[in-house]
């Protein structure tokens, strides 16, 4: 019996079919990666990407924004009129979100809010 909790197998296979193709979020990877930056795992996005695809939120909360990565995901499968509001503490951090989502074009739905989570709330 293996000691991991993740088998590699499952782990090439999961990487497989959640292979990224989408361009900006190519990038954003690139530039996560360079910069040290934390964001969703993307067999961990492909999870909540599915799980809001059945349950068709119309609002979405994310505490934590980083550079936008998983806001633009997230935003992208809201079914109909929905909102997503995201905040981020970090300034520099939240620049660079704001102009990840503007190019997204996802502005109007994504509401990135900037301070500390418990007083925005």
């Amino acid at each position: 019996m293996e000691n991991e909790i993740h088998y590699p197998h499952i782990l090439d296979y999961l990487y497989a079919v959640t292979e990224q193709r989408d361009p900006l979020l190519m990038e954003m990877e690139e530039y996560a990666r360079g910069r040290h930056i934390p964001v969703i795992q993307r067999e961990s996005a492909r999870l909540l990407e599915v799980l809001c695809t059945l349950s068709k939120p119309k609002k979405i909360l994310e505490i934590g924004t980083a550079i936008g990565y998983s806001s633009i995901q997230l935003a992208r499968v809201i079914d109909g009129p929905g909102f997503l509001d995201t905040i981020e503490l970090d300034e520099d951090r939240a620049d660079e979100a704001d102009g990840y989502i503007r190019r997204a074009d996802l502005d109007r739905f994504i509401r990135l809010l900037r301070g500390d989570a418990a007083q925005a709330m």
